[in-house]
């Protein structure tokens, strides 16, 4: 049998630490991800944040690429600094983030494919009308029910204008997922809550893949 053609892959996901962020740092999903594509040989680009999300603090002050072997970069877009998990600050941060991503995509060499994580919703639909100028396949991995989550906030008495207020980003991830060439996610129920919002019945190519961890624990 032929060996599986290299591929030059995009993934897309902030929020998480790199490889960067510490000697002993522990990758979750996404650059569990990375990495082991890179060991098989594919180009990987990780585009992530100059913001880290676990210390709240700017990696850089301006955008940068950072080639950690032969075959994994991390392109980390520059925006606005947040110190805490809800607010507008990092509302402004996920737009400013989204822009730049729009701006450098362009200035890139296109990838085979891209695999977009779920949040934040502003780069995932960056990424699919990217994905859609180009004619580029875009797997959107779920990994938190964003907006559904936020309506938990809201006492029932103000539920209807709550979700009023949040329509942009229901209108964001029913653009995000019923563009997607595919979707995964951490559960069967997330799949199934994306598939929902894209309007459409599960393929082959939609299905979970549970959490994973590496072998060692630092």
């Amino acid at each position: 049998m032929a060996p599986f053609p290299k591929k030059n892959i995009w993934l897309i996901k902030v929020a998480e630490p790199t490889p960067l962020d510490g000697k002993d740092v522990r990758l979750f999903r996404a650059g569990l991800l990375a990495a082991r594509l890179a060991e098989r040989g594919h180009g990987v680009t990780w585009w992530h944040s100059t913001v880290n999300h676990q210390q709240k603090m700017q990696r850089f002050s301006e955008h940068t690429t950072i080639a950690l072997n032969d075959n994994l970069k991390i392109i980390f877009l520059h925006s606005i600094l947040y110190k805490k998990n809800a607010g507008l600050l990092r509302i402004f941060n996920q737009y400013g983030t989204a822009r730049a991503f729009e701006q450098l995509a362009e200035q890139s060499m296109p990838p085979d494919i891209i695999v977009c994580c779920l949040p934040p919703l502003e780069l995932c639909v960056r990424a699919v009308e990217y994905g859609k100028r180009h004619h580029i396949p875009v797997v959107l991995d779920v990994q938190d029910l964003w907006p559904d989550a936020f309506m938990k906030f809201a006492p029932p008495w103000l539920r209807a204008p709550w979700r009023l207020l949040l329509t942009p980003w229901f209108e964001a991830v029913k653009k995000a997922c019923s563009n997607a060439a595919a979707i995964i996610g951490t559960t069967d129920a997330f799949v199934a809550w994306a598939l929902n919002y894209a309007g459409r019945k599960s393929t082959p190519y939609d299905r979970a893949f549970p959490f994973g961890y590496t072998e060692t624990v630092p």
